[in-house]
């Protein structure tokens, strides 16, 4: 492939963002843990992308399984890949262990039990250097266990039109989860990662969705490739198909740290995290009433974890200061004044039914 030669270096916000040359190096991190059923299928579609500039590496967390030999084995066929075995640790302490272990100008993270489709670098590569960005947002599908496509992402039908913005309006799109948040749904320069220190946090669910908001702030601008790249494995025990409540709070405290980010880089967007906010939580009492319908939590668990969720939308309310409600929080706050917190979800609910919101398209 060869990608135009650009002028000299750009030096933006503390940042070096190079030139991007025929060749940049592209390090592709992969953490692996008793995923043997899939593994092989997702190495292979790394290592036939039609961009060969790359480094794999391969990190294995400890798995239980023939994982660390059949890394091994991958690689002796490629020297591009390289493999780091490390006790069990987590997702996250994989994540930042490859970040670590990475020489690329460029780096791209990828779950071991998914694939990526065989253009996706190269694309990514070619649309940031039109843009001349330091992010690039690509789409993906998800898919049953078997591999079977089920269906698109439901951001795909607010998928960014344009195709690339400045860092306060991606922000934006990512605070209304018009742009997903998941550490494999885009391709960032490796310094932004260093520069920044953004490493992923360590014991928490959802953990990507902590750093992302991380990575669009540091940029100078993101870039949209409205192609369908990745390919979302759905597995049972997977985060996304998980219930309890644990999650639905590290949903919270990801906010409330993205808020407090947000105060301190974008005070121009602190009314409209803090109004994000709040819906978020809302849904987070429409999770809760799941959990106890189920039987998954009890009903001390369930009201206790209310109280916690309410107290967030009031704390969230009071730190608007005296900016305006959205229309749709106004009667998520009416709703609570009479303690109707099961009806508040429940409406939640039915707004993104209505809305379109919780349909396929």
């Amino acid at each position: 492939m060869t990608i135009r030669e650009d002028s000299d270096n750009e030096f933006i916000d503390g940042i070096v963002t190079p030139a991007i040359t025929d060749s940049p190096l592209v390090s592709i991190i992969i953490p692996i843990y008793h995923v043997e059923a899939f593994m092989d299928e997702c190495i292979e579609s790394v290592v036939s992308q039609t961009y060969r500039k790359t480094e794999i590496i391969l990190v294995d967390d400890g798995s239980p399984d023939h994982c660390p030999e059949k890394c091994d084995a991958w690689a002796a066929k490629d020297q591009r890949i390289k493999v780091m075995h490390q006790q069990n640790e987590g997702l996250s302490s994989a994540r930042n262990h490859g970040l670590m272990k990475a020489h690329g100008q460029y780096v791209l993270f990828v779950d071991s039990d998914d694939w990526i489709e065989n253009n996706l670098v190269e694309r990514a590569l070619l649309t940031m250097q039109i843009e001349r960005s330091q992010v690039c947002f690509f789409r993906f599908r998800y898919c049953d266990q078997n591999g079977k496509k089920i269906q698109p992402s439901r951001q795909l039908q607010w998928f960014p039109s344009k195709t690339g913005a400045e860092a306060s309006e991606s922000l934006q799109y990512i605070i209304d989860d018009h742009l997903p948040s998941y550490s494999w749904s885009f391709i960032a320069l490796r310094e932004l990662y260093v520069s920044n220190a953004i490493l992923f946090p360590v014991g928490r669910l959802m953990e990507d969705v902590a750093t992302t908001y991380k990575i669009i702030g540091s940029s100078r601008r993101s870039a949209f490739l409205n192609e369908v790249l990745y390919n979302y494995r759905i597995r049972q025990g997977s985060v996304l198909t998980s219930s309890n409540s644990i999650l639905a709070f590290d949903e919270l405290e990801n906010f409330k740290e993205m808020s407090i980010y947000i105060d301190t880089n974008y005070p121009e967007l602190s009314a409209y995290v803090r109004n994000a906010s709040i819906w978020n939580s809302a849904r987070g009492l429409r999770k809760l009433l799941k959990y106890k319908i189920s039987g998954q939590i009890s009903l001390d668990q369930y009201l206790k974890d209310v109280r916690k969720i309410r107290n967030a939308i009031s704390m969230s309310r009071a730190e608007l200061h005296g900016s305006p409600l959205d229309a749709r929080n106004r009667l998520i706050i009416i709703l609570l004044s009479f303690h109707l917190s099961a009806v508040t979800g429940l409406y939640t609910y039915l707004y993104q039914y209505f809305h379109g919101e919780l349909r396929p398209r």
